[in-house]
């Protein structure tokens, strides 16, 4: 037995970057320093527009594009996934029902 299946029989519950059946999933964990990352992005690009030094028009919509790209890769995955996993099911589904 290893040890995620321990800290699932002691506590139990799961931790936040296994699923439910207490696998590891590393889509969770990409998801998690995505999402992450957009908010230290968009912090510091939020602090740097706030200069008076800064008259770039440009580097400010680059900041909000890499915001929201970083933001796209902690979400969309993790929901293609699911996606994926319920499309799987019902098609497993139909199967078995033939």
């Amino acid at each position: 037995m290893d040890t995620l299946q321990k800290e699932k029989d002691k506590s139990g519950r799961v931790n936040f970057f296994t699923d439910n059946q207490g696998n590891e999933s590393s889509i969770r964990l990409m998801s998690f320093f995505a999402l992450i990352t957009a908010i230290i992005f968009g912090s510091l690009s939020l602090i740097n527009a706030h200069k008076p030094s800064n008259t770039n028009s440009n580097s400010s919509s680059s900041d909000v594009n890499m915001t929201f790209i970083f933001l796209v890769a902690a979400f969309v995955p993790k929901a293609l996934q699911k996606f994926a996993e319920i499309k799987g099911e019902t098609e497993q589904t139909k199967e078995n029902k033939i």
